[in-house]
C-alpha cells in the first residue's frame, strides 16, 4: 500500500513543496519523512557551546523547529522588524544541509498540526535527558527555540509547572513576555533602526541582552551602558550576570551583514 502525507503541506512555498512531493515519484526521500511521526526532537550537548556547558555542570537538550516563516506560520514574529531572517542562525553548521532543514520542518508541522502527540514526545525526551543527566551527575537544562521564538509560557503553560526542576532558556526578541521562575530569556538584539523602539523596552525591562559583533576581537568591554561578557564559552545564558550584554561574534553569512543586525567597531550597526 502506498504512503499516504500526514501533514498539510499547502503552506509552503511551491520550491518546499515540490521537493517534497518528489520523493512520492520515486525522485527523492524527503516524501517518506512527512508520512510520519518523528522519533526524536532535539539533541542532547551535540554542539560545541552545550558540550562547554557539561563542564559547568549542565546537560542541555536544544529543540530546533523551522526559522521565521519556512513552515508557512511565522514561529519569529519580530525577524522582519529586527532585520535578522537572512543571516539567522538557521545556516549555521549543519543546518544548511537540505536534511537538516527536512527534518526541522517535519518537526515543525508535528508540532503544529499533532499538538498533543508533540507534547507526549516532548515530555518522552525531557525525561530522556533527566536520566541521562542524573547519570553524568549534571543539571538539566532546554532551550526548546533553538532556531524558532514561539512563546511557550501561552503555547504549552503546563510544561513548566510539570517539570518545576528543568531550567528552560532561550533567547527573544520579544520584551514584554511574561515566563515563569524556571524560564530564562535573553533579549536579542539588532542595530536596525526600525526595531529601536523595542531595544528600549527590552532596556527598560531590565532584559539582559545578546548582541552580534562582527569580529570577536570588536567586542567592547562594556554596550550601551552595560558590562560586557562573553557568550561564547557556553550556552548556559541563565548563567549570565544580571544587566549584561552577552556578546556574541558574527559566523557565517552575517559577518557580510549591513542592515544593522551585526554591531560594527565603534558601535554602529552599519
Amino acid at each position: 500500500m502506498a504512503k499516504k502525507l500526514i501533514y498539510d503541506l499547502s503552506k509552503l512555498d511551491d520550491d518546499t513543496r515540490l521537493q517534497i512531493m518528489l520523493g512520492s515519484w520515486g525522485k527523492g526521500f524527503f516524501f517518506d519523512w512527512f508520512t510520519r511521526f518523528p522519533t526524536r526532537l532535539g539533541g542532547i550537548s551535540q554542539d560545541a557551546k552545550t558540550i562547554k556547558g557539561e563542564v559547568e555542570g549542565f546537560l542541555t537538550l536544544i529543540v530546533y523547529f523551522s526559522a521565521a516563516k519556512e513552515s508557512g506560520v511565522n514561529l519569529c514574529p519580530l525577524h522582519e522588524l529586527a532585520g535578522c531572517a537572512e543571516d539567522c542562525l538557521k545556516e549555521a553548521g549543519r543546518g544548511k544541509f537540505a536534511t537538516v532543514k527536512m527534518s526541522r520542518l517535519q518537526r515543525t508541522l508535528f508540532m503544529l498540526q499533532y499538538p498533543e502527540e508533540f507534547k507526549k514526545l516532548l515530555y518522552k525526551e525531557i525525561r530522556r535527558l533527566e536520566r541521562a543527566a542524573k547519570r553524568k551527575n549534571l543539571v538539566p537544562a532546554v532551550r526548546i527555540n533553538g532556531t524558532s521564538d514561539i512563546y511557550w509560557e501561552n503555547k504549552l503553560p503546563e510544561l513548566f509547572t510539570d517539570f518545576p526542576h528543568i531550567q528552560f532558556y532561550d533567547y527573544t526578541k520579544v520584551p514584554n513576555r511574561k515566563v515563569p521562575k524556571n524560564y530564562h530569556l535573553t533579549f536579542s538584539y539588532s542595530g536596525v533602526p526600525e526595531y529601536q523602539k523595542v531595544v528600549r523596552k527590552a532596556l527598560k525591562n531590565n532584559f539582559n541582552m545578546a548582541v552580534v559583533f562582527d569580529k570577536k576581537e570588536n567586542i567592547p568591554k562594556t554596550f550601551m551602558g552595560k558590562r560586557v561578557v562573553s557568550g561564547d564559552e557556553s550556552d548556559l545564558r541563565f548563567k549570565d550576570p544580571a544587566n549584561s550584554v552577552v556578546a556574541l561574534y558574527a559566523k557565517g553569512s552575517a559577518v557580510n551583514n549591513t542592515n544593522g543586525f551585526v554591531v560594527r567597531p565603534n558601535g554602529t550597526s552599519n
